[in-house]
């Protein structure tokens, strides 16, 4: 594997931070599975990657309350044969988080994810997605417990992904909105 990448973090003011990152990575005989014409995959060491890419990612606290994050990637992937698009490798990728606290117990999260459109093992191209996640955490709710409860793709959203399955089945169907609890057990003397 060759990889150049170049990382500069600036600070700016007392309240913001401001990452990019450019890369480039080329790889080489790596292991990939290799479907036969009967459709039996086969692993070999054959592949070869080339991946160039900018990030770039904001941290704020505007306030001493709010902490929030924001990124952005823009990338291209592709591998041998062919120079085929890399499958599961979004063109662009974007990210916000934020959190702020509920009184003194409890703390309110979010997390957006946008993937532009990606490609399966069988060259389909899969739509491009927006996903939104809102989480409450406990703070020393009990001594040594906590619960942490929240929706996953709270806005419902119908989508799939890539999987390397074979190239019959290369995408599978992920699941709608999703509410989950955690029962969080500290480590106690």
């Amino acid at each position: 594997m060759d990889t150049v990448e170049v990382d500069v973090e600036r600070r700016i003011g007392k309240r913001m931070n401001l990452v990019t990152a450019a890369y480039e990575y080329r790889m080489h005989d790596f292991l990939v599975n290799v479907f036969t014409p009967s459709g039996l995959g086969q692993t070999q060491n054959a592949g070869k990657i080339h991946a160039e890419g900018l990030e770039l990612e904001l941290q704020i606290r505007p306030a001493g309350w709010l902490e929030a994050t924001a990124s952005y990637a823009l990338q291209a992937a592709d591998y041998d044969p062919n120079d085929k698009s890399l499958p599961n490798s979004p063109q662009h990728l974007a990210k916000l988080h934020f959190a702020v606290p509920l009184g003194h117990k409890f703390d309110f999260s979010s997390g957006m994810q946008y993937y532009s459109s990606r490609d399966t093992l069988s060259d389909a191209s899969l739509k491009p997605v927006y996903l939104a996640d809102f989480t409450i955490t406990s703070k020393q709710l009990l001594p040594n417990f906590d619960v942490r409860a929240g929706l996953r793709n709270a806005f419902n959203r119908n989508y799939f992904d890539p999987i390397a399955l074979n190239p019959r089945v290369d995408s599978m169907q992920q699941t709608g909105r999703t509410f989950f609890v955690e029962l969080i057990v500290h480590g106690g003397r």
